[in-house]
């Protein structure tokens, strides 16, 4: 059964077989998929015609519609933790459109500094519902997040108590998962 066009972000490839990819679809959350192509970049983000065929989604006809080589220049890092978290975090099937619209602007308008990077990981994890109960000064402020545009969230200045516990609530995020010790960017918190 073929569908109409889908876009998604690329999220992960699965070694050895570089055409199977793991992508964050605009309608569909994140799937598994097999691809016709040679190997497509992680962050790429995809047109596709999807096609489903018993338990198993097919890509043909793809076109590339944005790849991220501005924010892969210069903060490579930041975007693969971002990809890595929406990986791990987003459960196969799950419909995340506002996790996929915060990746779409990232990798549009790309965050310079790294406290802003931080402050979008921060609003990642608040959209994924993860909430670390030893850092409880921040769950407010991340409640509050939730409903607002990106664009204000990341205007707006937080207040210096609360951007102080972001990197331990980051932290906290990460090590509640059970893969957490796959994660191959978590250094990422650790840089200034």
């Amino acid at each position: 059964m073929m569908q109409s066009d889908s876009i998604a972000f690329v999220l992960k490839h699965y070694a050895p077989k570089r055409n199977v990819v793991a992508l964050l679809d605009r309608r569909l959350g994140r799937i598994v998929a097999i691809c016709n192509r040679e190997p497509l970049s992680a962050g790429t983000l995809i047109a596709y015609q999807l096609r489903r065929q018993q338990d198993r989604y097919f890509i043909d006809n793809i076109d590339i519609l944005h790849a991220p080589f501005e924010i892969a220049q210069q903060h490579l890092l930041f975007l693969h933790h971002m990809l890595e978290i929406c990986y791990y975090f987003i459960p196969e099937g799950s419909r995340t459109s506002r996790v996929y619209d915060l990746l779409l602007y990232v990798v549009t308008d790309p965050p310079m500094c790294r406290q802003r990077q931080k402050n979008i990981l921060f609003l990642l994890f608040t959209l994924l519902g993860m909430y670390p109960d030893e850092v409880a000064i921040c769950r407010e402020y991340a409640q509050a997040l939730q409903h607002e545009s990106f664009e204000l969230i990341l205007a707006t200045k937080i207040d210096r108590t609360i951007e102080k516990y972001i990197p331990r609530w980051l932290y906290q995020c990460i090590t509640m998962h059970a893969c957490a010790q796959n994660f191959k960017t978590l250094h990422y918190l650790n840089e200034k």
